[in-house]
């Protein structure tokens, strides 16, 4: 489950001059993201690990993703 490349892609959008950007994420995705790269590290407790990331995933879940700027050209969704 947790081996996948990206879990939860991220997403793009084309900024006013046609540039992909990244859109903004919270807070809370970007713990959440910080967690999941922990997960394999040494010296860390894995059970520990895995119980934080199961946590920070509900509460990333359940909180919105930020607006994005106002600047935007167009969301193509994709990269």
């Amino acid at each position: 489950m947790l081996d996948e490349k990206y879990i939860d892609s991220p997403k793009f959008y084309k900024d006013a001059n046609g540039w992909s950007q990244r859109a903004p994420i919270s807070d809370e995705k970007c713990i959440l993201i910080c967690l999941r790269n922990c997960m394999k590290l040494d010296g860390m407790d894995r059970k520990q690990m895995f119980r934080m990331v199961q946590e920070w995933q509900v509460i990333s879940d359940n909180t919105p993703d930020p607006p994005l700027p106002a600047d935007i050209k167009e969301y193509d969704g994709q990269n």
